[in-house]
């Protein structure tokens, strides 16, 4: 059986493990921070689960974006939940251009001893022109600990939207929540354009 120490083997080129594993957990958080975006739909666009979750399956996240927000600023009176919510909807949606980029990026790790990782993709409409960023294991792991900010900050959100400020429990039990305070802005990847692979280091 291969030990963690020598694997994945460093001839693969595609990063260190700690590199590698904290990719996966942008992945698994950010499958979290997505459930959050339904809860969302769900409440100002199509109040029945099986339906809303059908649709949701069907649109893109972007336009889902978009069908939340005209909704929640039609819908929601509140001014300091609205505002929030809001404020979610722009954070997913650096938090998901920062988690595409490097999901369907090549991971690129030429020297095994490097503390950086580099991942290089092309876009849609310009698949010959490629886009590179940089990262430190730091900065990686950054990223997954924005998702998980937002993932929180959505799910406390969605709480408090529930009950407007009171949780009332199937055996008569009442908890008061509050409206949580609104995280940074997530930064997008600043990347690198117009350059080919080969021109990596």
């Amino acid at each position: 059986m291969t030990s963690k120490a020598d694997w994945p083997d460093p001839n693969w080129h595609i990063g260190q493990f700690d590199h590698l594993h904290a990719l996966g957990v942008i992945t698994s958080a950010y499958n979290h921070l997505e459930f959050v975006l339904l809860t969302f739909f769900m409440k100002y666009v199509v109040a029945d689960p099986a339906a809303a979750q059908r649709i949701f399956g069907l649109l893109s996240n972007c336009n889902t974006c978009d069908l939340i927000r005209e909704s929640a600023q039609a819908k929601e009176e509140d001014e300091i939940a609205r505002e929030s919510v809001l404020h979610f909807l722009k954070g997913f949606e650096s938090l998901e251009w920062n988690r595409n980029f490097l999901a369907h990026s090549h991971s690129i790790l030429n020297n095994p001893e490097q503390s950086h990782l580099t991942f290089g993709k092309g876009s849609r409409s310009k698949p010959n022109v490629w886009s590179f960023v940089h990262l430190s294991l730091p900065e990686i792991r950054g990223i997954a600990d924005s998702i998980r900010d937002y993932w929180s900050f959505g799910s406390d959100l969605n709480l408090w939207l529930i009950g407007r400020g009171t949780l009332i429990f199937p055996d008569g039990r009442k908890e008061t929540v509050v409206l949580p305070d609104r995280p940074p802005l997530p930064e997008r990847l600043k990347t690198v354009p117009r350059r080919t692979p080969e021109q990596q280091a």
